[in-house]
């Protein structure tokens, strides 16, 4: 996340973002656009929508297609979530 914030591709701030802050840097050409905020994209750029275009997941296995994920790529709990053992876990 460090590479990615620090390369000058996004906004320094997409680590510790909002997932709406982090579609309004997009939109203002300052951000990468995660799948879920597509849809709010759509809606608020449409004329844009030509100029957005996703890239796989890297493939982990020679010679075999990558694949991605069902929902998000969760990596971390949120701070703004609920405490709970099971987001712990």
């Amino acid at each position: 996340m460090k590479t990615l914030t620090t390369a000058g591709v996004t906004d320094p701030s997409l680590g510790n973002a909002k997932e709406d802050e982090v579609r309004q840097a997009f939109q203002r050409g300052q951000g990468a656009l995660e799948p879920y905020g597509y849809a709010s994209y759509a809606k608020e750029k449409p004329q844009d929508l030509a100029h957005v275009h996703g890239a796989r997941y890297p493939s982990v296995v020679p010679g075999r297609p990558s694949r991605g994920t069902i929902g998000g790529f969760t990596l971390a709990v949120s701070m703004c979530s609920p405490p709970n053992a099971e987001a712990f876990e």
